[in-house]
């Protein structure tokens, strides 16, 4: 409804009076509202400078934290790779030293069969090979003497032999000591790979919790925001229709229409009561209000054309700064993730330089035992070769043994050789066990080595997925603030 403003019949002067103020109150209410906006805006923009402010300090501080973390990478990086290639220049090594010991074990394996046959045919006195017919009578004392001596020697020799072959049984005790402590490592490995990976699995449970609790927050937050706009939105439709009722010359409101009335009946009563002068007087004074506060519009204004500049290059170094935290992450993961492969080569590494020390004393040993079976083998084709030889003559004291005494010292020879070649088979059967024992070692040791290379390729297949849904979780989150 339309306003009508009584008037007083005081004379032209205070028509002309009246419509003066009318025109200065109009104006001065609009710049008043208009102050009133500026103020309102200079908060937002005071609050929206603070946040940039704090924002870009906490984005300097991570940027500064990612910085020393890429140096810190860096340099470790450096070093794996130092590590590397000492490692590398090393393996070689163990690839000739592989190659020599598998050349000594053929030729142990040679020297052994070798050693095998000639002690076959020392021994094996019923081969028909060598059995020889003899013409004549029964041998003499003297023969008898010698064949005596003959197995003494054999005798002498096949104690040598079985103290070898008890060397060679301690040897691979020891030898299948290191192969049990080995496959004991290489459980505990497993276990600690197998450690590894469940806590992995559990780590990405939690992530996938908190995901779900921050996706339920934001959803929350995005309700409050959507709730916000339409309230908003209401207020500013009030506020359009407000505007729209001054432009037409209606007050915005009845309150308002009500304190005009008021306003006017009490100047009213001012002007009815008082001179005209009191009246330019205050007439003056709403001037200068006027103006005063038009004034502060204009410095408001001002301020907040300066205060749009300032959030628009905060906006920009904002901007600039979330980028470059971007790009510092993402140089953070691939050295993360070169600094892990790094890692895994040079446990690969330090697993294989422990062999090199193994192979090279057990070629040491290897090479001892081959030179040991070489000077008995060349001993032993000397003695059979050689029968002139002076020094296999050894002179007996005392008296010779009748045939009797001869003959029940060769029975008890020949049980003694029958005791030793019994102790000889055990052995060697027990040497098939033990071999059979070292086969099946070797083969739960390369199924441990194979068990772990799988755990670890699960542990880098779980990793890979963490990174994956990390950065599917931090698209949406963006995507959510924007549509927020």
């Amino acid at each position: 409804m339309a306003f009508i403003i009584p008037r007083a019949a005081v004379g032209p002067r205070y028509d002309k009076l009246c419509q003066y103020y009318e025109q200065v109150v109009q104006s001065r209410n609009d710049t008043g509202l208009q102050l009133i906006e500026r103020n309102e805006e200079v908060c937002v923009f005071h609050e929206k400078i603070n946040v940039q402010a704090t924002i870009t300090q906490q984005g300097i501080a991570k940027l500064a934290e990612k910085e020393e973390e890429v140096q810190f990478l860096k340099m470790e990086l450096a070093r794996l790779q130092r590590e590397i290639k000492i490692n590398r220049d090393q393996l070689p090594e163990k690839e000739e030293l592989e190659r020599e010991l598998t050349l000594h074990q053929n030729m142990l394996l040679s020297t052994k069969e070798s050693l095998k046959c000639l002690e076959e045919e020392m021994c094996d006195a019923r081969n028909p090979e060598r059995v020889r017919l003899l013409a004549g009578k029964d041998p003499s004392c003297k023969e008898l003497r010698e064949r005596v001596q003959k197995l003494q020697d054999q005798l002498s020799e096949r104690e040598h032999q079985l103290l070898e072959k008890e060397l060679l049984m301690e040897q691979i005790q020891r030898l299948l000591g290191r192969t049990q402590k080995k496959v004991e490592a290489r459980k505990e490995t497993t276990f600690q790979v197998g450690t590894k990976g469940n806590h992995y699995q559990s780590k990405l449970r939690e992530l996938t919790k908190k995901i779900r609790s921050n996706i339920s927050e934001l959803s929350v937050q995005q309700a409050l925001a959507l709730h916000l706009s339409q309230v908003v939105s209401e207020k500013e439709t009030q506020l359009e229709r407000a505007y729209k009722k001054l432009e037409a010359g209606e007050p915005p409101d009845d309150e308002v229409t009500n304190e005009i009335v008021k306003a006017y009946q009490k100047t009213l009563n001012k002007i009815s009561s008082s001179d005209n002068d009191m009246l330019c007087q205050y007439y003056e004074q709403v001037v200068q209000s006027r103006n005063d506060t038009g004034l502060q519009l204009i410095e408001r204004n001002e301020e907040v054309c300066v205060f749009h500049e300032k959030i628009n290059v905060q906006a920009t170094i904002t901007q600039q700064g979330i980028a470059k935290l971007a790009e510092k992450e993402e140089e953070l993961q691939f050295l993360k993730m070169e600094l892990a492969r790094l890692q895994r080569e040079i446990k690969i590494n330090r697993d294989q330089l422990p062999e090199k020390e193994e192979l090279e004393r057990e070629l040491t040993l290897h090479q001892n035992m081959l030179l040991s079976m070489k000077e008995s083998l060349k001993c032993l084709e000397e003695e059979m070769c050689d029968a002139r030889n002076p020094e296999r003559v050894r002179l007996l004291a005392g008296k010779d043994p009748s045939c009797k005494e001869l003959r029940e010292r060769v029975q008890k020879l020949q049980v003694q050789l029958s005791e030793r070649e019994h102790q000889l088979l055990e052995k060697e059967l027990l040497m098939e066990q033990i071999q059979r024992l070292l086969g099946r070692t070797q083969k739960k040791v390369e199924a441990r080595k194979e068990t772990t290379f799988q755990v670890g390729t699960k542990g880098n297949h779980y990793q890979s997925e963490l990174r994956e849904l990390t950065k599917k979780i931090m698209s949406n989150i963006s995507e959510l603030s924007v549509q927020q």
